[in-house]
């Protein structure tokens, strides 16, 4: 049996993975209109303020320049690199079936 922060943890890694999910979602889901990029440049600042916001609503101890892609996937539960969802090709990341695939994809079980 999970004692209180256990379930605390389990918690809010769970919050931290369907965060990561809806954001995926809603970048990959929303198709901009033809001739406008699907993502608008930023700058550093706006994105390290953004990145500092969301680690504070999603409780991960995040620091700028520390933190790596590595930390936040351990911290929503997934037992993989960073480094190999970083080279994975886009249209392999946009497909469920491929993108859990263990010959070409991430080798994760599908969830839902």
């Amino acid at each position: 049996m999970l004692n209180r922060q256990q379930q605390n943890n389990l918690a809010n890694k769970a919050v931290a993975g369907c965060a990561l999910v809806i954001v995926v979602w809603v970048l990959l889901g929303h198709a901009s209109p033809a001739g406008e990029p699907a993502i608008t440049t930023g700058s550093a600042t706006g994105a390290r303020d953004y990145y500092v916001r969301i680690s504070k609503e999603l409780k991960l101890d995040a620091k700028p320049g520390i933190t790596t892609l590595d930390d936040l996937l351990d911290f929503t539960g997934y037992s993989i690199p960073g480094a190999k969802l970083e080279s994975l090709e886009p249209g392999i990341l946009m497909n469920p079936e491929r993108a859990s695939s263990a010959s070409d994809g991430l080798g994760l079980q599908l969830r839902g």
